[in-house]
């Protein structure tokens, strides 16, 4: 649907819920869709339960909620602060509460959030040291990469061709750590989306972030700004 770099995945329990929570304040709404694409409803998020992680929404009437009842799946889209959001539901429940039905959401383990910001990817500039530290997942080693490009959902990282044999699209790395001159120390997690050579003694290696805890957003996001700026007024 999007490319993967420009998707961020959130995993957190405490992120999603902040997250729903703040669409429910917002009195936003859910596009469900069943998982054969044929149908799809738009409903009022009524409430949120944080403890019991669930929301709430008016069940659907007739034929039409008799085939959501059945979906072998959900795919439920939002926007959330104005980013697109969406995430995968096994099915709904069918309630009868105080005279009325509604269904039972449970809260999503995986959310995915497209940034719009984010499809915008800078380069360091030449004089910029940019750099990765990186524990390999069996935490046995220290891989040091450069930053080749970043944005506010990814990050590529140029390595030495002697260490492609750490990558492979779909590996997580929990430990890594971004530095750069222009006071960026951030800690972060990320998974591989993609592997290109570069040369014959190079790769460049395609990596999003993974549950981006916001003070790192926003530390990546003056550092975009600023490369951004810098990139306008260069002659």
């Amino acid at each position: 649907m999007y490319p993967d770099e420009h998707i961020q995945t959130l995993r957190q329990p405490r992120q999603i819920a902040r997250l729903l929570e703040q669409l429910h304040a917002e009195r936003g709404q859910l596009t469900l869709v069943t998982d054969s694409g044929r149908l799809e409803k738009v409903a009022n998020l009524l409430s949120v339960d944080s403890g019991r992680r669930i929301m709430v929404i008016d069940a659907f009437d007739g034929a039409e909620g008799a085939v959501f009842e059945r979906a072998g799946g959900i795919l439920v889209k939002t926007v959330i602060d104005r980013i697109q959001t969406w995430f995968n539901l096994p099915g709904v429940t069918r309630l009868h509460e105080r005279g009325d039905y509604y269904y039972h959401l449970p809260f999503p383990d995986v959310l995915y959030r497209l940034q719009r910001r984010g499809a915008f990817r800078v380069r360091p500039p030449a004089g910029l040291h940019a750099q990765a530290l990186m524990q390999t997942p069996c935490r046995r080693r220290t891989l040091r990469g450069l930053i080749h490009d970043i944005s506010v959902t990814g990050v590529c990282f140029r390595f030495s061709r002697e260490e492609i044999g750490y990558f492979a699209v779909g590996v997580c790395f929990d430990h890594v750590q971004i530095l750069c001159d222009c006071h960026l120390d951030v800690h972060v997690r990320v998974e591989v989306v993609n592997l290109r050579e570069e040369g014959e003694q190079s790769i460049l290696v395609g990596m999003r972030f993974v549950d981006l805890p916001p003070d790192a957003e926003r530390a990546i996001d003056r550092v975009v700004q600023s490369i951004q700026r810098e990139m306008l007024v260069m002659p």
